[in-house]
């Protein structure tokens, strides 16, 4: 069984007013805690390099000092944290993400290290890096938990201490790595709305939600209902296509665009996206954008249009293209 991340996002917005998003995110992690039978810790942490994912949106502290205070001891254990990323951003946009993926890929790096605060309590997954999947966390990980980050930290140090393997990682950061965002896209990227909209049918992928939880199941159901409805103000053809299924099938049947959600601060998003982003709050948005599935142009619109909502930035979205 895994657990579809974007849609998990999707609906804990869907199921939850705007102030209560929060405590959803949390008892789903909390299932998904229950549900995870929790890997052996791994003999080779001083030997590979880990990618960190910081989740901060639990914790009221910014995700860089949660960075700051987690990398230390590990790395006078001599475990090698090669780059710190926001875990949202990684998730949250699936260009971005493969782009991600690829790159760490042809590095060889071993593992992707999950770090999030739930119900008083650091928690650490360790997730191999081939089993990441945009849209799914692996249920079977190692986990770890503490009151605090830095004693979360400590914890996983000391145990990498005793097991004694020799250090193989020799050019360690003093401090985390940030990720400077590059541009994530394969083709050019367009402030406008792509002319041939009009001529060729455009595929929006339904929510979905893997999961036997009749409430989750249901929730899904009515989105993909919701979504249907605004979807009536595309003023073209379109058609909801089916979650998961690949670009390259989609394009044999002839589909030329696809509609691409993604998901994060309004901050990391711009910076993705290619806007100017100084100064601009972390408040979560999202912001929909048409991808050609051919060679990969996208096509932002002519004006941001993110919202706190799905349903909103879709209507935007739609909105602007009825009225271009």
């Amino acid at each position: 069984m895994r657990i579809s991340y974007l849609s998990m996002l999707i609906y804990i917005i869907l199921c939850a007013p705007v102030q209560a998003q929060y405590s959803f995110h949390q008892a789903n992690i909390t299932r998904i805690q229950k549900e995870t039978n929790s890997l052996p810790f791994p003999d080779d942490l001083r030997s590979e390099q880990l990618i960190v994912l910081i989740d901060d949106r639990n914790s009221e502290e910014s995700w860089f000092k949660i960075a700051s205070q987690f990398h230390e001891p590990l790395k006078e254990a001599g475990v090698d944290l090669s780059a710190y990323y926001r875990f949202s951003t990684v998730l949250g946009t699936k260009d971005f993400f493969k782009n991600f993926k690829k790159y760490y890929e042809l590095r060889e790096i071993g593992y992707i290290a999950w770090i999030y605060f739930d119900k008083n309590l650091w928690n650490f997954r360790l997730i191999p890096l081939d089993k990441l999947l945009f849209g799914n966390l692996p249920l079977k990980t190692y986990i770890e938990t503490d009151p605090s980050i830095k004693g979360l930290s400590s914890k996983l140090a000391r145990k990498v201490i005793r097991q004694d393997k020799k250090r193989k990682n020799l050019l360690i950061p003093d401090e985390p790595l940030f990720y400077n965002y590059t541009d994530p896209f394969e083709g050019k990227r367009f402030d406008n709305y792509n002319i041939n909209l009009q001529s060729f049918k455009l595929a929006v992928p339904k929510f979905h939600y893997i999961s036997e939880d009749p409430e989750e199941q249901e929730a899904i159901k009515r989105a993909n209902e919701e979504l249907a409805k605004i979807m009536d103000l595309y003023p073209f053809e379109y058609e909801l296509t089916e979650p998961g299924e690949e670009e390259d099938v989609l394009a044999r049947k002839g589909f030329k665009f696809i509609l691409i959600p993604s998901y994060g601060s309004e901050h990391d998003l711009k910076k993705i996206l290619g806007y100017k982003y100084e100064n601009i709050p972390d408040n979560v948005m999202f912001k929909y954008y048409i991808r050609q599935l051919s060679d990969g142009d996208i096509h932002l619109g002519p004006d941001w249009d993110g919202a706190e909502t799905w349903q909103k930035a879709l209507k935007n979205h739609l909105n602007g293209i009825t009225n271009q």
